[in-house]
């Protein structure tokens, strides 16, 4: 079992439908929503860097104070994460600015003012 030392990202995404666009939330989940919108763009970075940004794509709720603004409801979100394989992408750096593309690609796309991204360094080992 070989043990690699690679980096892993967590960003946030909203997909609110109240800040003057429709992003289908009444029907579908966050994640149903983001996943497409993922998809589409970590191809148009990929055609542009050669760089794939794979993903896995959760259902969540961000919640803060109803005094600043946080509906009862809470505000639906997805948690986008991956993990750079070393295999296919060598570079960190151009691996962590194409996340951040895909990401700010998505962002805009969904109509949203914000969306967050953390990096860790990480071990992976692949299970046979």
């Amino acid at each position: 079992m070989e043990e690699l030392k690679t980096t892993k990202f967590t960003a946030t995404l909203w997909v609110c439908e109240w800040y003057g666009h429709e992003n289908d939330t009444w029907w579908k989940t966050a994640k149903e929503i983001v996943a497409k919108v993922w998809q589409e763009m970590a191809e148009k970075v990929f055609w542009e860097t050669g760089i794939y940004v794979s993903a896995w794509v959760t259902d969540s709720n961000m919640v803060y104070s109803t005094n600043r603004w946080c509906p009862e409801w809470w505000e639906k979100i997805a948690e986008i994460s991956g993990t750079r394989n070393p295999a296919f992408c060598k570079d960190v750096e151009k691996w962590k600015q194409a996340v951040i593309d895909v990401l700010k690609l998505s962002k805009d796309e969904l109509k949203q003012s914000t969306a967050q991204v953390e990096f860790l360094d990480v071990d992976m080992v692949y299970v046979n």
